[in-house]
């Protein structure tokens, strides 16, 4: 069995009995990919049969309401005292953060968005308008560096 067909059939297993995988398995950045959450995801939206109110705009809507549950934790506050925050509040925190993460995925899985694919695109557009050389340290709009003068013009 070659090294792919092993990967999609561990997939496979993980997603048929995910309940006894995830009792077992610490998950964490280094060990869960993208596709093991988006099976996650679409087998937890599934088993509720929320399919049905999983429209793009339903899900936009919710993902600018857990951003801003996360922001409320933060309000009022200066950027250094947020650290402090971060520090006193991190469970709630990462479940905010959580909240937006499992939101967008589900809005991947509805909408058929690759996730990977989408950020791979999104950073070469980010990187043309933030060049290293011009940008570095700075936190200027990109309207700002040369060669990036398309806004400017409208």
């Amino acid at each position: 069995m070659n090294y792919k067909r092993f990967l999609i059939f561990v997939l496979f297993a993980l997603s048929v009995s995910v309940n006894a995988i995830t009792k077992e398995i610490v998950m964490n950045d280094t060990t869960s990919s993208i596709a093991l959450l988006k099976q996650l995801m679409k087998k937890f939206v599934d088993d509720r049969q929320w399919n049905q109110f999983h429209t793009p705009k339903n899900l936009s809507t919710k993902i600018a309401i857990e951003a801003a549950e996360l922001m409320e934790l933060f309000t009022w506050c200066e950027g250094p005292e947020s650290h402090e925050i971060l520090t006193k509040q991190r469970q709630d925190v990462e479940d905010e953060l959580a909240d937006i993460f499992m939101t967008i995925i589900a809005f991947a899985n509805a909408c058929n968005i690759d996730l990977s694919r989408a950020f791979e695109h999104k950073l070469a557009i980010i990187a043309q308008r933030y060049p290293v050389e011009q940008c570095k340290g700075k936190s200027d709009k990109y309207t700002a560096y040369t060669g990036n003068n398309e806004e400017k013009n409208k």
